[in-house]
């Protein structure tokens, strides 16, 4: 079944190549040999798997495609192991794993730096929250202190009329007195 499944794929891989070339895609390329190389290791076609394995590095390292680049060291590693050159094969799987290890590392950093890029967003979203409703706050305390300074202003102004009204009846009521005694004096004189 696989034998079969793998003939099937090397046809469908050599049309997926034949439109490849006129997009010019070495991301999608280098995935297309890597894959007839996989079908060729299947088939037992060694060689053949190992030229399609290295166009597919080669891509890979071109283009700065690390998954494919250590994904095809990977696969390499077996085709080597099949060819019974154990020693290839040994530094073929080192190669994959340095740079799956690099690849996680890479991956790990971007994570955490997108995770702490959310943090710091959260983070400045909950202090502007805080701010604003500080500055909320401070503002219905300036509204309420400005009535409280607006009605105390209104309380001087009726206590100062009060205290006028009442400066003005006593001055009043000093004046007729003063008329009152002027009169009381002289109707005394009169009578003696």
């Amino acid at each position: 079944q696989d034998y079969e499944d793998a003939k099937k794929a090397l046809k469908h891989l050599a049309v997926a190549n034949s439109y490849l070339e006129e997009v010019e895609s070495a991301y999608l390329s280098g995935i297309v040999f890597y894959y007839q190389a996989q079908a060729n290791l299947v088939l037992k076609r060694y060689n053949k798997a190992k030229q399609e394995a290295q166009k597919a590095l080669e891509l890979a390292k071109n283009n700065d495609i690390k998954k494919t680049e250590y994904e095809t060291y990977r696969i390499l590693a077996t085709i080597y192991d099949s060819l019974h050159d154990y020693r290839h094969s040994l530094e073929a799987f080192q190669r994959h794993t340095e740079l799956k290890e690099q690849v996680l590392n890479e991956e790990t950093n971007k994570l955490v730096q997108e995770l702490n890029k959310r943090y710091q967003t959260k983070e400045k979203e909950r202090l502007l929250q805080l701010r604003n409703s500080q500055i909320k706050r401070q503002e219905a305390e300036n509204k309420q202190q400005r009535l409280f300074i607006f009605a105390m202003g209104i309380v001087v102004v009726f206590v100062i009329v009060f205290i006028g009204l009442i400066f003005r009846q006593y001055r009043q009521k000093k004046k007729a007195n003063e008329e009152l005694a002027a009169k009381n004096h002289l109707i005394t004189e009169q009578k003696q």
